[in-house]
């Protein structure tokens, strides 16, 4: 093979090399899944991740990037509340984990009124999924109440690490499944009250 024909060949190696770097970088460092939106904090990364699948389907993935998240990263979709006003909702999925400390990952659900005051919230903070783990099957159950005008989901991950998310549904349930957060909205005074420090 002469130095010519030898150069050239490694050129190209260079370049195609080059070219599944980038379009790997532009898969891991890419927009959240289509329909899906969420964070855009320089501290995490998401996007689809096509090698690690569930029943034959790839997943969703939020990472913490470099290593040194410290905030969260989300993915989030939203949706009127009209067809399930006065029924209880379940928000389902499988979480896996790697390397995931801090608060951990989670699936996230909350409702909100027309003029977006929370009505009901879960975000799995005291069950949420830490560590490196299989496939841990997960849910979220509310009641959506009359006053409700908008249902917002997702994933979570609080910390560092990766998560992936797949097999997600929202479904209605009957009353005898049991929520799994109660919700107490917020009460404001009607004024502001002593404004000084005395007691």
């Amino acid at each position: 093979m002469n130095k010519t024909r030898s150069t050239t060949i490694t050129l190209l190696s260079l370049v195609a090399l080059g070219f599944t770097m980038l379009t790997n970088a532009r898969a891991e460092d890419g927009p959240p899944p289509k329909g899906w939106g969420g964070t855009s904090l320089r501290e995490y990364k998401r996007g689809v991740d096509p090698e690690v699948q569930r029943n034959g389907q790839p997943s969703a993935f939020i990472e913490s990037a470099k290593g040194n998240a410290e905030s969260f990263g989300t993915m989030t979709k939203g949706f009127s509340a009209a067809d399930y006003v006065g029924k209880r909702v379940r928000f389902k999925g499988a979480i896996k984990t790697r390397d995931v400390s801090g608060n951990g990952a989670g699936l996230w659900l909350r409702i909100d009124s027309a003029d977006k005051r929370p009505l009901g919230f879960d975000n799995m903070a005291k069950r949420s999924v830490t560590g490196t783990t299989d496939w841990t099957d997960v849910s979220i159950v509310l009641d959506v109440p009359s006053d409700a005008d908008v249902i917002m989901m997702g994933a979570l991950l609080v910390g560092k690490g990766r998560m992936w998310v797949n097999s997600l549904s929202f479904e209605v349930v009957d009353k005898s499944v049991a929520v799994t957060a109660k919700f107490e909205p917020l009460v404001l005074p009607k004024s502001p009250g002593k404004l000084d420090f005395t007691e």
